[in-house]
């Protein structure tokens, strides 16, 4: 199983549990669950609240200021990202880039797939309407954009944005482009 539950669980709501549950332990004490049992009803009798339910097949729940594990289940397993990526690109991009530099759309940024601020190529923006336009509409064009102003290729930027990831602590983390498109070897879990 996963991590001992490090405080009060939540009131809510949690159907039958199935034979492929994993062991949970309430109240310090471990609780194996079969087919056919209601976990609320297990919990009950322990006098432990009902968790909330979780359709998820990874989260991890900390409370912020004591760093107890309130809820774990798949947090290591390895997921896509999507958009969360932007937030490293956000990252970079204010640490490493001067917002007000001018940045001229290359052919790869402005044809880049999924959601966009609409650049055209050779069209000119700074650094901080990209900025906006990676997090306001998601763009995957300036995603792309800041990428190679920042790296000089898409790549690059990547191979940055995984080496902040581990100085940052995230072991489990590993980014192939700027935006969060579909990639093989790109991926986070909620553990990280």
């Amino acid at each position: 199983g996963g991590p001992e539950v490090g405080g009060p669980l939540r009131a809510g709501r949690l159907g039958t549990v199935g034979a492929r549950s994993p062991e949970v332990r309430a109240a310090g004490h471990p609780v194996n669950l079969v087919e056919g049992i209601r976990f609320c009803d297990l919990l009950g009798e322990l006098g432990v609240d009902c968790p909330p339910r979780v359709d998820a097949p990874s989260i991890y729940l900390v409370e912020a200021e004591t760093g107890d594990v309130l809820y774990a289940q798949g947090e290591t397993l390895r997921l896509p990202m999507a958009s969360t990526t932007k937030i490293m690109t956000a990252i970079l991009t204010l640490e490493k880039g001067d917002l007000n530099d001018v940045v001229t759309v290359s052919r790869a940024a402005a044809g880049v797939r999924g959601s966009s601020m609409h650049l055209a190529y050779l069209g000119r923006k700074t650094l901080k309407e990209l900025l906006y336009g990676l997090l306001l509409p998601s763009g995957n064009d300036a995603a792309t954009a800041i990428a190679i102003k920042l790296a000089g290729s898409e790549e690059r930027f990547a191979r940055m944005m995984t080496e902040k990831a581990r100085i940052l602590g995230l072991k489990k983390t590993r980014f192939k482009n700027a935006s969060g498109l579909p990639s093989y070897d790109h991926y986070s879990t909620a553990y990280d």
